[in-house]
């Protein structure tokens, strides 16, 4: 007598099982794992000679600098596009647009050991993305937003709402709990937050990723701040948020005084995060600070 496995019908019927879960697989791997369509036509070796032309062209980073070169992205902006800001198809129009790139070269230009360094960005197709640069000693003009030589007292008071919980059922209600603290952003960005800054613990809660130390009071060293900051020579712009519990307006207006060459702006409708509460504001102070 044959055993099961070795009749016809049983093979038939696995081959058909197959040919099922194949075609399954053929339609929902596309939704499971969305594949986006990128042209990098940008070599590494490409980045790193542009990246270094451009910092000796603009005297970014020391003529004698190593590099460090990563292919990154954005990886929180997509999932979050993807989940909810109107799924693959929108994600692609981003990709796709000369706006905003979620994929880029990153050259990193330094020397080990010194402060001077410079990290230059391109998109895939070999446009300069952006730049930042460490050199102090080059520094014409200074922002200095939403922080001072004390601190507020209102900074260690608790936030207005409901406590913290210390596990989260999910993305909105986290969403929720920082939207109740700060509403000037919307709803929308905080979901964005939530989303690329919760984790999975061991038992299956949701918690911060940050460790909770980070939100405690720490012991303020021994040093003169208002000593330092007269020292700072530049052209210094103080912005403060209305709203701030970091920086108090008597604060930032004695630091407008006391710096050589000191300005001070206040940001209507934000708190500490001023440049999320209120982008608009913040460009239109920086650009006739620094006029460009």
């Amino acid at each position: 007598m044959k055993s099961f496995d070795q009749r016809p019908v049983f093979w038939v019927a696995y081959v058909l099982f197959a040919i099922v879960c194949l075609a399954v697989a053929w339609r929902v791997f596309p939704e499971a794992m969305p594949i986006v369509h990128l042209d990098v036509t940008m070599t590494r070796q490409q980045a790193v000679d542009e990246a270094r032309a451009l910092a000796s062209k603009l005297a970014l980073a020391p003529a004698d600098a190593r590099t460090a070169i990563v292919f990154n992205e954005d990886g929180a902006t997509q999932s979050y596009v993807e989940l909810e800001g109107g799924g693959k198809d929108a994600f692609a129009k981003l990709v796709a647009g000369k706006v905003y790139a979620p994929y880029w070269w990153e050259v990193r230009l330094f020397k080990p050991g010194e402060v001077d360094e410079a990290t230059v960005r391109f998109r895939p197709d070999g446009t300069v993305y952006g730049f930042t640069a460490k050199r102090p000693d080059v520094v014409e003009k200074l922002v200095i937003v939403d922080i001072g030589p004390e601190i507020s007292a209102r900074a260690a008071a608790a936030p207005p709402g409901p406590p913290e919980p210390e596990t989260w059922q999910s993305i909105e209600q986290a969403a929720q709990h920082l939207y109740r603290g700060n509403p000037y952003p919307g709803i929308h960005y905080y979901r964005w937050v939530a989303a690329s800054s919760l984790r999975q613990s061991a038992d299956g809660a949701l918690v911060w990723k940050w460790h909770p130390s980070v939100k405690e009071r720490r012991t303020q060293l021994d040093i003169d701040w208002w000593a330092m900051l007269r020292t700072i020579a530049p052209p210094t712009l103080v912005l403060r948020g209305e709203s701030s519990t970091v920086l108090d307006r008597d604060v930032a207006e004695r630091m407008a005084k006391e710096l050589p060459r000191g300005r001070f702006v206040e940001i209507p409708r934000a708190v500490h995060t001023l440049h999320e509460d209120n982008p608009d504001a913040v460009l239109a102070a920086l650009k006739g600070f620094l006029e460009f």
